[in-house]
């Protein structure tokens, strides 16, 4: 094999992601690093406005990324992440909860644009808005809890968040992964959220080199991100993290960082099925003023305490009738306790269904900052499928 292949711009940005970018929004982005551009034989100042006038500026970019100054890199993953139809109405609506006024151009900006402008002009903005949009791909969440209830947020302080980002750093090269680590945070309706960027663990892929199309190894480390919420509130840490094993770490970790005390989050049974087991389909019907139109049972996964390894699911037919006597048949046969419990939610005024996951212990699938998750949480504590904290120590 020949050299080791370098790590190439082309898994940062595509021709066709360059191409959706309007010619003032790319030179923009790409001004401040004009000597990198002009070293390649491109004078950004004087680049003909004539079709594929982007063409030189494509090859540049897509020649190994180590030549790349490494503030471009960083832009480009940036507004890339951005810009997409679901990145571009997040910066319009923190746009108007925060008074940018686009002008007339709003409506002229593709969703690449949007990105670009937004994180050349309104940067507090896009971090904001980049922040937001991670949280919302995510839903599967592992519960802790303060028992004090303490809030985070006077504790948000630069000392704090950069003792954060020294610790994530520790913890991730203790983990083999590096010690790369980007903490960045965003506050909203009672939530604060936190993005920590990390390294996977170091992988190798054979590869086709595209200058000679010879075989060779690359190898990496892909980026992660994992997501840490405080909710005011309830004292609530909620951790989605791409292993399970890094949820207890960030457990310790936020304990330690914002308060002295790595166990002051406590694990312990958050959410349980028992409720339905107990009272059958009636304990799902909604209150008429809860703001729910419907609840229905999606999928319920038993287990028998004598075999515990052995799982058994049960038919959720559409009518709470059918549902009781499927459940009451489990129970004949010795299935008493519910693994978990997947129930779908109907909101008034709602189109969609919401999905809600209570799955074993403390893990709960549910996108956190939609519209109606306070009002599912507060059915899920009514009904008693979410238990209140212990008064003290840990379960």
């Amino acid at each position: 094999m020949g050299a080791p292949a370098q790590h190439r711009s082309q898994f940062l940005v595509d021709g066709p992601w360059i191409n959706a970018i309007g010619r003032d929004p790319l030179l923009a982005l790409l001004g401040p690093y004009k000597d990198f551009f002009l070293r390649h034989g491109i004078n950004l100042d004087t680049v003909p406005n004539t079709l594929g006038w982007k063409y030189p500026i494509h090859e540049v970019i897509l020649r190994p990324a180590e030549q790349m100054p490494s503030a471009l890199k960083d832009s480009l993953v940036e507004v890339v992440r951005m810009g997409n139809p679901e990145g571009h109405e997040l910066l319009l609506d923190f746009a108007t909860k925060r008074g940018w006024d686009l002008g007339a151009r709003g409506e002229k900006l593709s969703d690449q644009d949007m990105a670009v402008v937004a994180f050349l002009e309104r940067p507090d903005l896009f971090d904001a808005a980049r922040i937001t949009l991670a949280i919302k791909q995510t839903r599967d969440f592992t519960d802790f809890f303060d028992k004090a209830c303490g809030d985070l947020t006077p504790l948000l302080t630069p000392e704090r968040m950069d003792r954060l980002t020294v610790r994530a750093k520790a913890y991730w090269k203790q983990r083999m992964r590096g010690d790369f680590a980007m903490v960045r945070t965003v506050q909203h309706d009672g939530w604060i959220s936190f993005v920590i960027g990390h390294a996977d663990l170091l992988r190798a892929h054979s590869i086709i080199r595209p200058e000679d199309a010879s075989r060779d190894l690359m190898r990496l480390r892909l980026e992660l991100s994992d997501k840490v919420q405080f909710h005011a509130s309830t004292g609530r840490l909620s951790v989605a993290s791409r292993y399970p094993k890094d949820a207890e770490g960030y457990r310790l970790m936020f304990g330690e960082v914002f308060w002295d005390q790595p166990n002051r989050y406590l694990k312990y049974t958050t959410y349980t099925g028992a409720p339905l087991m107990r009272e059958g389909a009636k304990v799902l019907q909604p209150d008429p003023e809860s703001g729910i139109a419907k609840v229905r049972a999606k999928e319920v996964v038993l287990v028998d305490e004598r075999y515990p390894t052995y799982k058994f699911k049960v038919l959720c037919p559409k009518t709470p009738e059918a549902l009781d006597r499927n459940l009451e048949h489990a129970k004949a046969e010795g299935l008493t306790r519910i693994l978990s419990l997947t129930l779908g939610f109907k909101l008034e005024g709602a189109r969609n269904e919401v999905e809600v996951a209570l799955k074993t212990s403390n893990k709960l699938g549910l996108q956190r900052d939609i519209e109606g998750a306070e009002t599912i949480f507060r059915f899920l504590v009514q009904r008693g499928f979410s238990l209140p904290p212990p008064r003290g120590g840990e379960s």
